[in-house]
């Protein structure tokens, strides 16, 4: 479960059996407007907003949904030849 995810992180998120890249916009405490419907969320039932990567839309996940993704490596491995 992921409920310390912080606005900006990059993480991969289930919209069914598929995960999907996504940006974290705000973690939800308290119900709010979203795309037109209401999502439901407390201190006790949180949600997150999260911004699809590759089509821009906002759509809201609960923390068991949503998985931090590993630091991305940058082909260095600090070995010098």
């Amino acid at each position: 479960m992921s409920e310390n995810l912080k606005a900006g992180e990059k993480v991969d998120f289930n919209i069914g059996r598929n995960l999907n890249p996504g940006i974290i916009k705000e973690k939800i405490t308290e119900d709010k407007q979203v795309g037109g419907r209401v999502v439901h969320a407390s201190e006790d039932n949180p949600q997150y907003l999260i911004e699809h990567e590759n089509t821009g839309k906002i759509q809201s996940r609960h923390p068991e949904k949503v998985h931090q993704k590993e630091q991305e490596s940058s082909g260095k491995s600090g070995m010098s030849k």
